[in-house]
């Protein structure tokens, strides 16, 4: 499972996410951090939900909802944050590698994060979407 290199206390200061070479106009700085600030409280919501197999609170706020069914883990994120000024509400499946959140704070939009979050394969998560109705094509390491 990912984990975050750091835990930013705001949006600004995170490591930016990469941009996916030919993927056209570039997004700002400030979306590239959003964006891996986004996926990075996703992640943070799975690790909690494997370390307390129950609901739980974002790093800084918000709360997750966690569901076990099957193979698939699924959590549902309420203004969950891991910097103070970006909260994410959105569903995210680990099985499935599928997430779709709406960030807002510091940057506001929708994202799509597709990728093997963790195990075999698991190399880069790719974030797909528009903040601030910018276009955001970029991609962060999965491991």
């Amino acid at each position: 499972m990912p984990a975050p290199g750091r835990f930013p206390l705001l949006t600004r200061d995170a490591v930016a996410a990469t941009v996916v070479p030919g993927s056209g106009r570039l997004p700002t700085h400030l979306d590239r951090k959003a964006a891996a600030v986004a996926t990075a409280t996703v992640t943070d919501g799975f690790r909690r939900a494997f370390q307390q197999g129950t609901d739980g609170v974002g790093l800084r706020g918000g709360t997750f909802a966690t569901s076990f069914t099957g193979n698939a883990v699924a959590l549902s994120f309420s203004n969950a944050r891991l910097a103070t000024d970006l909260a994410v509400t959105g569903d995210a499946s680990l099985s499935f590698g599928d997430t779709t959140v709406t960030p807002s704070g510091a940057a506001a939009g929708t994202l799509h994060i597709t990728g093997v979050w963790s195990g075999p394969g698991a190399t880069a998560l790719n974030i797909d979407g528009h903040l601030g109705g910018r276009p955001v094509h970029v991609t962060v390491p999965a491991t």
